[in-house]
């Protein structure tokens, strides 16, 4: 069980986040000019970074510490930085690339690439040529910027705003700390913004794409083509997030950077249209493309005709442990949740299971020092080791890996809890593929076994037809 004053907390973390979020709709986004506006939406991130800083004070623990540790180093540019010398290599071939081919049509891949950029660019007979952002930003440049009297007015109205709602009744020497670390950060993302701003001209008149979105720096070179009125900014999903049927996360999804949104099934129109509907109206909305796989599909299909074997071996696919809350799953508190984790992997051992966990990629270190002692771990992508087990057990009902599992023949259990944020038509489909078991309950040995069993008997292509 989890103790009540980490539930309390949770409450108030939460509680903070949809008054800050309401402040800045109502600095940022609402009744601004193009500018501020396009700032606005690249920097939602932003949303959650002041509400870790207000929640610091309030709760004046050591976790709201962690929590504004991890966040900052979570929005770093040095986070992403390349060495001097592989970011020298890459923006020369970027520049000569730009310049000798001319003879084809060219797209500009922003940050990274992925399989689903690289098929849309395929299919659309696009040659790719990779750009970071960050080539074109530095120390030095950021410093050398001044900031507007239009943004600084919107600033200062968003700190008064949120010293009016948190802070005028109390009297805590922390909120001045708070407030000024809040100010700072938008003021130093402000001048990234007018760096991109001011280098508009070197990105007119071409085609951009990108799904890596939840990265500040992307955001604000995507808005800053916006504000430049580019009309080919192209962002592509992320993941396999179409045949979970899934709401995107505000914070990390860009969709709202893009004139176009590119998915891959076209029953994911309908649910992005959900989203924006959620959305303040104020917001732009893209239109949206779809580019099904055919062949992909076709090879679905095949995986489904094989029978894997049972030998009782089963992957674990772990929960991105972090210390922060996550808005699209409120049931979990952080630092607590590999206790479940645990114990329903001790019940798999006894239950006679070759038990492995899969450490969640964004964080590695964090889950290896959590599972080392005690049980297998593998660090590689469950796409490159699913098919060496008979089972796969999420414990993360978000995980783009869960996507990947639902297009093979593998058993799945998930571990969820009661009003997940899917829709009744979502989890109707997904219950006829998954095997969820809820740990807001007691988790009992009869009861996995139990879920293992009926996880077997979901496995069935036309479970899934609906959702590709």
């Amino acid at each position: 069980m989890i103790k009540n004053n980490k539930v309390k907390d949770k409450k108030i973390f939460f509680d903070i986040y949809y008054i800050v979020k309401k402040i800045y709709e109502d600095v940022f986004i609402i009744n601004v000019s193009k500018k501020i506006y396009w700032f606005g939406v690249a920097c939602l991130p932003l949303i959650y970074f002041s509400t870790i800083c207000i929640y610091s004070v309030i709760c004046n623990k050591s976790h709201a510490k962690n929590l504004y540790s991890f966040f900052q180093k979570k929005i770093s540019i040095k986070t992403f930085e390349k060495s001097f010398l592989k970011r020298f290599i890459l923006k020369t071939h970027y520049i000569i690339i730009s310049y000798l081919i001319f003879f084809k049509k060219k797209i500009y891949v922003v940050y990274s690439s992925n399989s689903y950029v690289n098929k849309y660019c395929e299919k659309k007979n696009f040659f790719q040529i990779k750009l970071d952002p960050l080539w074109f930003v530095s120390s030095r440049k950021i410093d050398k910027q001044i900031y507007d009297d239009e943004f600084s007015k919107k600033l200062d109205l968003f700190i008064f705003k949120l010293f009016d709602n948190f802070f005028l009744t109390k009297n805590q020497k922390d909120y001045r700390k708070a407030l000024n670390n809040i100010k700072n950060n938008f003021i130093y993302h402000y001048r990234i913004y007018l760096i991109f701003n001011n280098q508009n001209k070197n990105f007119k008149n071409r085609f951009y794409i990108t799904s890596y979105t939840g990265i500040i720096f992307v955001r604000l070179f995507l808005a800053s083509l916006r504000f430049g009125n580019e009309k080919k900014v192209i962002t592509a999903t992320h993941g396999n997030v179409e045949i979970l049927n899934q709401l995107p996360d505000l914070i990390s999804d860009a969709s709202l950077l893009g004139n176009y949104l590119v998915c891959k099934a076209s029953h994911f129109k309908k649910k992005y249209k959900i989203f924006f509907q959620n959305f303040n109206r104020h917001y732009i909305r893209p239109k949206i493309l779809t580019l099904k796989d055919n062949n992909e599909i076709i090879k679905i299909k095949k995986r489904y005709l094989k029978k894997r074997e049972d030998k009782k071996r089963i992957l674990i696919v772990g929960y991105p442990h972090s210390c922060h809350y996550n808005l699209n799953v409120p049931q979990i508190t952080p630092n607590t949740y590999h206790k479940i984790e645990i114990q329903v992997m001790k019940i798999l051992i006894n239950l006679g299971y070759d038990v492995t966990y899969n450490v969640h990629p964004d964080r590695l270190r964090e889950g290896i020092n959590l599972f080392k002692k005690n049980f297998q771990i593998s660090t590689s992508r469950y796409e490159d080791v699913e098919k060496n087990f008979d089972y796969s057990l999420f414990t993360y009902h978000r995980s783009t890996a869960l996507g990947h599992a639902m297009k093979t023949n593998s058993p799945i259990l998930v571990l969820g809890f009661k009003n997940l944020d899917f829709d009744k038509y979502t989890s109707d489909l997904l219950s006829k593929r998954i095997s969820f078991i809820d740990v807001s309950s007691n988790i009992s040995n009869s009861l996995i076994k139990l879920k293992i069993k009926k996880s077997k008997k979901l496995v069935n292509y036309n479970s899934i037809k609906k959702l590709l």
